[in-house]
């Protein structure tokens, strides 16, 4: 092997473990992802290495984790959203403290689940975007539940 392939072989693998710690971690951020895709990869443009990284057409087991993980990212932003404004209509009533359990009780059925779920596909690389299309999921039926107890009030 050339001192040119070992330099990529470590750079890969560099990217690699970057990316797997940040879905670990959940802090897979856009920042990362440019860390990433900005980095030289073999003898690949930037515009491939672009390309491989955008959600709309992601071509690699590891792009379409980091996709999953973000679009889950931006449900459970729109849900705490919600959720503020559902509680803000009934703050300091029996309701909110009700609404405040629920929530919590809701957050740990969701978790839980989707962990099950994930459980399946242990060790594969696919376990990722399972859990995190899964948390997707039950966070957007969570959405429409709020939102039309929010119309209720």
């Amino acid at each position: 092997m050339s001192k040119d392939s070992v330099a990529i072989f470590s750079q890969n693998k560099m990217n690699f473990k970057l990316v797997l710690w940040a879905i670990i971690m959940g802090v897979v951020t856009p920042a990362i992802i440019e860390i990433v895709a900005t980095r030289p990869v073999a003898t690949q443009s930037r515009e491939r290495i672009k390309q491989k990284d955008n959600c709309d057409n992601p071509l690699t087991q590891t792009t379409m984790n980091i996709c999953a993980n973000l679009e889950y990212q931006e449900v459970d932003r729109r849900l705490n959203q919600i959720y503020q404004q559902v509680r803000k209509e009934i703050i300091g009533s029996v309701q909110e403290q009700k609404l405040i359990k629920a929530q919590l009780s809701w957050i740990e059925f969701r978790d839980l689940d989707c962990d099950y779920v994930a459980e399946a596909y242990r060790g594969g690389s696919i376990q990722p975007l399972i859990y995190y299309s899964c948390l997707t999921s039950l966070t957007e039926e969570r959405i429409q539940h709020l939102e039309a107890n929010l119309q209720l009030n």
